[in-house]
């Protein structure tokens, strides 16, 4: 015949540390039921509202990729208005993407296709500041320069090529837009930024440059305009 089981009595519980333990934390359920309750489902809605956001991010994105390859097709076309409804549409709605923030980019390069030199500087400065594609950055910042240099601010377009350079590619684009800087400063009359940068872009080694006859003639330029101090 089974016998009834026997109640554990509470010092039992105390020596044994694992019945204690299990003990305890049921204790404390029972007491705080309703807030543990409230946390528990606090944290099941900032799950349930993650997941959400990650998922209507997802599709925002993937709209604007959808966009932004309707804008490629039609710049490439020579559909330049039809390329900014899409653009403005990016910058507009999906600003927060990969694919709105690129818009940034190509609205400063048909702009600059135009001729306007305001439209050109407002969207290639903010992509300048804050774009992700080293690449497009560079671009961006040699935008800034030609209109600085347009406008017969020298340093600003020095200053802005050296910006480009640091986000070229490429070794050969970086010495291009360094070479740029030179000549700005050469042009604005600070010789001693463009020693520095001279000295930077001397060869370190003998392999042969690409860029070695123009780093001669800016060298040679600059020889001239400090022997006329």
């Amino acid at each position: 015949m089974l016998k009834p089981k026997r109640k554990i009595t509470i010092k039992e519980i105390k020596q044994d540390p694992l019945l204690e333990t299990i003990f305890k934390g049921q204790q404390y359920f029972n007491e705080n039921k309703r807030l543990i309750t409230r946390i528990g489902v606090g944290i099941l809605l900032v799950v349930m509202v993650l997941i959400l956001f990650r998922s209507n991010r997802s599709s925002a994105s993937t709209e604007a990729d959808d966009i932004l390859a309707s804008a490629m097709s039609h710049y490439q076309a020579g559909n330049h208005n039809k390329a900014i409804t899409d653009l403005d549409m990016l910058i507009n709605q999906y600003s927060s993407t990969k694919s709105g923030e690129t818009a940034l980019y190509y609205l400063a390069l048909i702009q600059m296709d135009a001729g306007n030199d305001a439209e050109v500087w407002k969207y290639a400065d903010s992509y300048a500041r804050n774009g992700l594609s080293p690449s497009h950055r560079a671009g961006a910042y040699q935008m800034l320069a030609d209109l600085n240099e347009k406008e017969g601010d020298y340093s600003g377009a020095a200053n802005n090529y050296v910006q480009a350079a640091n986000f070229s590619g490429t070794e050969i684009l970086s010495r291009r837009n360094l070479l740029r800087a030179v000549n700005c400063f050469l042009k604005n009359g600070n010789l001693d930024k463009a020693d520095a940068l001279i000295m930077k872009l001397e060869p370190k080694d003998d392999s042969l440059d690409q860029l070695q006859g123009e780093l001669i003639r800016i060298k040679s330029k600059y020889l001239v305009l400090k022997s006329n101090l």
